[in-house]
C-alpha cells in the first residue's frame, strides 16, 4: 500500500501533469513519507508544491531538480512547504529558476538546511 512508503523518487516526469502530482498526494495519503525527490518534473507549479506539501506533512526531506528550470515552483510555494512542514530538515534545490529569495528561509527557520 502506498500509505506505508518512507521514500519517493519521481525522476525524469516531463509529461506529469499538474493534476495527477495533486490527486497523487492528496488526502494525507502519504503521511509516513519522510523523503521526495522530484527531477525533471518541468511542469511543477506552485499549487502541485503546496498541494504536496498538504498531503504529506511528515516530510523531512524534499529536493527539488530541475532539467533547465523548474519554472513554475517560486519563493511562494517554498516559504509555504517550510512553513507546513514542521518535521522538514533539508532542502534541495537545483535549477530552480523563479526563486530568488530563498536564501532568506536559512534565516527565519533554524531547523531548515537549503543545499
Amino acid at each position: 500500500m502506498l500509505s506505508n512508503l518512507e521514500e519517493l523518487t519521481v525522476k525524469d516526469a516531463f509529461t506529469l501533469e499538474g493534476a495527477d502530482l495533486v490527486s497523487a498526494f492528496a488526502y494525507r495519503q502519504l503521511d509516513k513519507l519522510h523523503i521526495l525527490k522530484l527531477k525533471n518534473c518541468r511542469y511543477l507549479t506552485d499549487a502541485e508544491l503546496m498541494a504536496i506539501a498538504k498531503g504529506c506533512p511528515n516530510i523531512k526531506t524534499l529536493h527539488l531538480e530541475g532539467s533547465r528550470g523548474l519554472f513554475g515552483v517560486t519563493d511562494t510555494s517554498l516559504n509555504f512547504v517550510v512553513n507546513s512542514c514542521k518535521f522538514l530538515t533539508t532542502l534541495n534545490l537545483f535549477d530552480v529558476s523563479r526563486c530568488f529569495f530563498i536564501y532568506a528561509i536559512t534565516f527565519y527557520s533554524t531547523s531548515v538546511k537549503c543545499m
